[in-house]
């Protein structure tokens, strides 16, 4: 088992770069709300902040950030930002818009590490529709070279303008393709994790590359939104788990700890999201206990290979996994 001092270090990325292991999340975070979360976040000591362009939040969180560093208490340099590319602008060209539009919004010079959205491209109409739809209420997707998006997010590395790069909601099948080709091998892969999905074999698979890996929804995402919704999420509330409720009684922890803490001990990054600043406090506070080797085993066992992100609407893209690949 991994001890709470060796957490206490960010994971060294295969390029020598430090993420730190928790973020908070951003998906979903808006306005007021979203820059009063992430200035609070960076005042109780978090100094991860995850984001993306199609969140259409960055320009609260630069708000955020700024104010911080108005105050002189943190600086740029000690903060490990992430966005990633939208999904209409995965054509090299647009690459470096998407990027120019975050660094913009960011009031930043440079982003610490930038991923490809998804593999599934939706098409740019050119009317700034960044989630075009098609008549039937599915995306309207589109097969962008990802070698070609991959190229720009490279030489947006050259360019000082990245000091990261990455993937998100990608198959080892298309995780391969991208490293068959690249210059600047993948720093960092980010996927749907938490207790219910431990991505076992898309974990050791970026063991073996050197990437490392980030968990989003690692709580089971209870605040999704309803195009995510299945049938199944009513009878799966892993916040309600008996077995997390019990380990956490033991430790005289809350489950959202004993779950983050659970994924940390894999070497896993997690940045979960809440619109709580109680929350957002009790999530940080993970690195002070160890969790025991029968704990550590009942939290194995509750692995059944459940998606709280379906992604229905992208189900037709060419590049989107087949049954049971996971992403």
């Amino acid at each position: 088992m991994i001890q709470h001092t060796s957490l206490l270090r960010p994971i060294l990325l295969n390029n020598g770069a430090k993420m730190p292991r928790i973020g908070v999340g951003t998906y979903l975070l808006q306005g007021e709300l979203c820059r009063e979360i992430v200035e609070r976040a960076l005042q109780l000591g978090y100094r991860h902040v995850d984001t993306a362009h199609s969140y259409e939040n960055e320009k609260d969180i630069g708000v955020a950030i700024h104010a911080i560093e108005r105050r002189g208490n943190i600086s740029r340099k000690q903060l490990f930002v992430t966005t990633k590319v939208n999904r209409i602008y995965q054509h090299p060209v647009d690459v470096k818009l998407s990027l120019e539009e975050s660094l913009e919004d960011l009031k930043s010079k440079y982003v610490d590490l930038l991923l490809i959205h998804s593999p599934w491209g939706l098409k740019n109409r050119g009317d700034g529709d960044t989630k075009p739809m098609r008549e039937d209420g599915t995306f309207d997707c589109y097969p962008y070279d990802l070698k070609a998006t991959w190229r720009a997010m490279e030489d947006a590395v050259h360019a000082g303008k990245v000091k990261s790069i990455g993937l998100s909601n990608f198959t080892e099948k298309l995780t391969k393709m991208i490293l068959a080709n690249a210059r600047i091998r993948p720093q960092n892969l980010q996927f749907e994790c938490h207790a219910y999905y431990q991505q076992n074999q898309l974990k050791s698979f970026c063991d073996e590359n050197q990437i490392s890996c980030t968990a989003y929804a690692p709580l089971g995402a209870p605040g999704k939104p309803m195009w995510h919704a299945s049938e199944e999420d009513s009878k799966c509330k892993l916040l309600e788990d008996k077995t997390v409720l019990d380990i956490a009684d033991k430790y005289e922890r809350t489950p959202a700890q004993i779950l983050l803490r659970f994924l940390l001990e894999r070497n896993i990054a997690v940045i979960p999201k809440t619109s709580s600043v109680q929350r957002l406090e009790e999530n940080e506070t993970v690195f002070d206990f160890d969790l025991e080797g029968g704990d550590v085993q009942k939290l194995k066992s509750l692995d059944r290979g459940i998606r709280f992100f379906l992604f229905k609407q992208y189900s037709h893209h060419s590049y989107f996994p087949q049954k049971n690949e996971p992403f």
